[in-house]
């Protein structure tokens, strides 16, 4: 099985780390990214993706407000939020509102496509 990931995340360094990482992965392709919410969520409108990955901190709209318009538009699409906040900060509350799990920064590097198999 192969993944389709699309990326939320306005750092873009942050968004190219992420296809380092899953380009390492015989099974992820990189299906689209955004840097906004407003991006995001256009783009979305176009492609099929297997899973998102939604930054929190987000320039026009935090990533709880967009996790909720998400799961609103795409019930069945799982959302994996990554934050710089430490886990005990958000991913109850994330996880409440319908995501699929919750990945630290800090931790990402080495979780990320293990974490993307899981939800999928």
């Amino acid at each position: 099985m192969s993944y389709t990931v699309f990326i939320i995340e306005d750092n873009k360094a942050i968004r190219s780390a992420y296809h380092q990482v899953l380009s390492r992965e015989a099974d992820m392709y990189i299906g689209g990214e955004a840097a906004t919410a407003a991006e995001g969520l256009a783009k979305l409108s176009e492609i099929d993706v297997d899973v998102i990955l939604v930054d929190l901190a987000l320039p026009d709209q935090s990533g709880l407000e967009l996790l909720i318009r998400i799961k609103q538009e795409y019930p069945t699409k799982p959302v994996l939020i990554v934050s710089g906040q430490p886990e005990y900060v958000y991913k109850p509350r994330v996880l409440k509102l319908g995501a699929s799990g919750y990945i630290d920064k800090v931790k990402v590097v080495g979780v990320l496509a293990d974490a993307i198999r899981m939800v999928t």
